[in-house]
């Protein structure tokens, strides 16, 4: 959904800004059209007057400097704002009327290419040249030019010279300074006249200008987004070339500045779709979250029910095995009163004394998963209590491992059985004994670590928790063997393996109220978490402190509790 979201959001602002762009060329095309034929009018009026005086110097033939010519020169002046002057070139190149006569200079113009051109085989008609600098200092101008006299009967040139500071003007009257520049250049892609004045220099050369090298080859008009890698900026050209003149009207915008709302809008809508995909996330990490929490408990429910029936069927069992026991010691006893002076038969009684030992032992820890024991709960130390094992835990881890106790620091107080504690340390640490091939170091800290960092139940969670962690850098448990570590009668020691010794640890952290937790890496090692309820009294009174209700926790079971590992290999 939010990917189709951003499709759409993607399309509606790729749809805005080609609606702001066509907006813009439309326009500018506007402008232009406006601006090419005002262009065409002006060229149009000036070559009018140009062939009107030709005709009437082919008609009269007044002499160089006439008065009454050059009257007629100044009254078309008066009617043209736009030109500057006129003049009349003779065959020789020497000025033979001039608008502008007797200010004007004496110059030969026979070097002019607008003048030499007409020298040439079937020069055209009318011309318009490129931006001249005024040889009488009047500044940038361009001429339009008339053929005076046909075939053999040249007589000259008429001229009308254009200031181009005209179109300049005109541009500002417009008044579109804020809209992009207006642009008048010849075909040849010299800039003639500009508004406001801050593209380039008049005179100069752009035929380098994608206008000349592309857009005019294939169109006299249209409009075309030039981008920011090829001028300074995005910019919008429109462009109109006048029919029959080798003028051609441009306008050329800032598209920065008018795609400036789009932009607005589009990193609005990024930061809006940021934020919906952050809340996307953050729900479904909430999802997933609560969906592996009750997949968890359900295993655990699982789990806990699969050991309910496992110990009613082992505790049946040993109740019963018990009682053969029982008829066992009793006749043993009484073939020892009876006595026999055959060593033989002692030595049998004796090892038949051991095998019943042993057999209650055994049962005693069958009927354990029947039955809850009664537990002596109270509030300790564990920085205290543990170091009261240590002794019976490095007999128990041999002597090619070594025992580190790590105590935590602060306060360590929680509640448990100190008789079961050091059932399940030694237990713990006979498991890491075993799972060390040669010499090897155990661990043992204690710490108030946030259960969190475990990944144990909801309602675990809630509580707050004080560890104590056995880890071995042993060869670590496979993801299965991990899994089915805390059942009852599963071992990976072949026969010398009961399978009842952390299936025992778990039972005591289950009646408790606690919960155990396996990291296991293979090559690595592992570590076993047991977690104890924390406790509120104060260190003072802690140690030796009166046990709590003991009914409270014989025969209960922790209400999510059940045997199972809870935290992911490594």
């Amino acid at each position: 959904m939010w990917l189709a979201l951003v499709a759409v959001t993607a399309l509606l602002l790729w749809n805005k800004r080609q609606g702001d762009i066509q907006d813009a060329k439309l326009r500018g095309a506007a402008i232009t059209a406006l601006l090419q034929a005002h262009t065409a009018s002006t060229l149009n009026a000036i070559d009018n007057a140009l062939l009107d005086l030709a005709r009437t110097l082919e008609r009269e033939r007044p002499g160089r400097h006439d008065r009454r010519f050059r009257d007629e020169m100044d009254r078309r002046v008066s009617t043209m704002p736009y030109v500057h002057a006129l003049y009349v070139i003779g065959p020789d190149g020497e000025i033979q009327h001039d608008s502008n006569y007797p200010r004007a200079p004496e110059v030969s113009l026979a070097d002019q290419h607008y003048f030499r051109q007409y020298l040439q085989a079937d020069p055209p008609e009318t011309a318009v040249s490129g931006p001249l600098w005024s040889r009488s200092g009047s500044g940038w101008v361009v001429t339009v030019t008339r053929r005076i006299g046909s075939g053999a009967g040249f007589r000259g040139v008429s001229v009308a010279s254009i200031q181009l500071e005209y179109f300049s003007r005109l541009y500002e009257e417009v008044g579109l300074r804020e809209e992009g520049d207006i642009l008048l250049f010849h075909r040849n892609g010299k800039l003639l006249a500009q508004y406001p004045g801050t593209f380039g220099r008049v005179g100069e050369s752009y035929a380098h200008l994608p206008l000349f090298k592309d857009y005019l080859t294939q169109a006299g008009w249209g409009a075309a987004l030039t981008p920011a890698a090829v001028a300074s900026y995005p910019r919008l050209v429109n462009y109109a070339a006048l029919e029959g003149v080798p003028l051609v009207v441009a306008r050329m915008q800032n598209m920065t500045k008018q795609l400036a709302a789009w932009q607005t809008l589009a990193i609005a809508s990024g930061v809006g779709l940021s934020l919906l995909l952050a809340a996307i996330l953050f729900g479904l990490r909430r999802y997933m979250h609560a969906r592996l929490e009750r997949r968890r408990r359900q295993d655990r429910i699982l789990q806990m029910e699969k050991m309910e029936a496992l110990g009613q069927l082992t505790g049946s069992l040993a109740h019963d095995f018990r009682n053969i026991l029982g008829i066992l010691a009793t006749n043993i006893a009484l073939i020892r009163r009876l006595g026999t002076g055959d060593a033989r038969i002692q030595a049998a009684l004796d090892r038949a004394v051991r095998a019943v030992d042993n057999g209650a032992a055994i049962t005693q820890r069958l009927m354990s998963f029947g039955r809850k024991r009664h537990l002596q709960v109270a509030c300790w130390d564990l920085n205290a209590a543990v170091p009261a094992v240590l002794p019976l835990l490095e007999n128990a881890a041999g002597s090619q491992c070594k025992v580190v106790f790590e105590p935590g620091k602060g306060s360590h107080l929680c509640r448990l059985d100190r008789t079961q504690l050091d059932t399940a340390l030694i237990n713990l640490v006979v498991n890491a004994r075993h799972a060390i091939e040669g010499q090897g170091l155990i661990t043992v800290q204690t710490s108030n670590i946030a259960t969190s960092d475990l990944h144990l139940p909801a309602d675990v969670l809630r509580k707050q928790s004080v560890c104590v962690t056995v880890r071995d850098n042993g060869k670590g448990m496979t993801q299965e063997v991990r899994q089915h570590a805390l059942e009852p009668f599963f071992t990976t020691k072949g026969e010398e393996g009961t399978g009842l010794g952390l299936a025992q640890v778990c039972a005591f952290m289950q009646q408790l109220g606690g919960d155990i937790a396996i990291e296991s890496q293979v090559g690595v090692g592992t570590a076993v978490h047991l977690c104890f309820p924390a406790c509120a009294l104060d260190a003072e009174s802690a140690e030796g402190a009166a046990p709590q209700s003991q009914n409270e926790t014989r025969g209960k079971q922790h209400p999510a509790a059940g045997c199972g590992p809870h935290l992911p290999a490594g």
